[in-house]
């Protein structure tokens, strides 16, 4: 996947929605777009104003830095974030403290390590592998506003953003819609001659401190990387057990076992 820096047409029909949290699992995204409360969620989800199914949906990487931090009104705990700007580093990173290098400019591939999660998965142009796992779903741009608006506790159409104009994002790389937690949204690249999408918080991993997830939580996200075909159990918990707010905090053997019994 190339790093795209030319505007795209503003109003894109179909974007791929890069999922990097418990959105991966596919019985919690129908949550977001067809309505419903999640296994284990101390929330129930309205559904978008277009309820259809994602149209495919592939196993990417992207540059950067997966964290948890903050604390989730749905599932206690740490809360999955995303940040472009930290540096990766071979072999993924093995504590919070890791991140202490400038920033760099943010890219999306396939995964191409034969020996790491997802490997041999997906199909994009470009060529060093980032560091971290997504599932992307193709969804339409309607769709991905109101996953947006979800996020924030907002009903799907509402809001000061109810329908996103995503020229800005797909632009420029990156767009802070407001102060929410979820509200600022990036551009990593295209896949397929389509522009992936996600949203993370405004600040970045070296500027908040790490909180572990809650086993609901990591679960969901563990899961979720083995229904997209990330690798088995332990495969996927090696890979987790790296990221700042599950280093330190959570053994390797125990979220393997959280795959297993979710």
């Amino acid at each position: 996947m190339t790093s795209s820096t030319a505007a795209k047409p503003a109003g894109a029909r179909r974007v791929w929605y890069a999922s990097y949290g418990s959105n991966m699992r596919s019985a919690r995204f129908r949550c977001y777009l067809a309505g419903g409360r999640p296994e284990g969620a101390a929330r129930t989800y309205p559904g978008c104003r277009d309820p259809r199914p994602p149209a495919a949906s592939a196993l990417l990487r992207l540059s950067g830095a997966l964290y948890f931090a903050a604390e989730s009104e749905v599932w206690t705990g740490g809360m999955a974030f995303y940040d472009p700007d930290a540096p990766d580093l071979p072999g993924g990173p093995d504590a919070p403290d890791t991140y202490n290098g400038p920033g760099h400019a943010h890219r999306a591939h396939a995964p191409d390590d034969a020996h790491a999660p997802g490997a041999g998965l997906g199909a994009a142009s470009g060529g060093a592998s980032g560091r971290v796992l997504v599932r992307a779903h193709l969804i339409t741009a309607e769709q991905f506003s109101d996953v947006v608006a979800q996020e924030m506790h907002r009903a799907p159409g509402t809001g000061p953003h109810p329908d996103i104009d995503l020229a800005e994002v797909l632009a420029a790389g990156r767009v802070r819609l407001g102060d929410g937690r979820y509200e600022t949204l990036v551009h990593p690249g295209d896949h397929e001659g389509v522009p992936v999408v996600t949203f993370t918080a405004p600040w970045g991993v070296r500027d908040v401190a790490a909180n572990p997830p809650s086993p609901a939580y990591l679960a969901q996200i563990a899961g979720g990387l083995v229904e997209a075909g990330a690798g088995d159990p332990l495969t996927v918990a090696h890979y987790l057990a790296r990221w700042p707010g599950v280093a330190g905090h959570w053994k390797v053997a125990d979220i393997a076992a959280l795959v297993r019994l979710s």
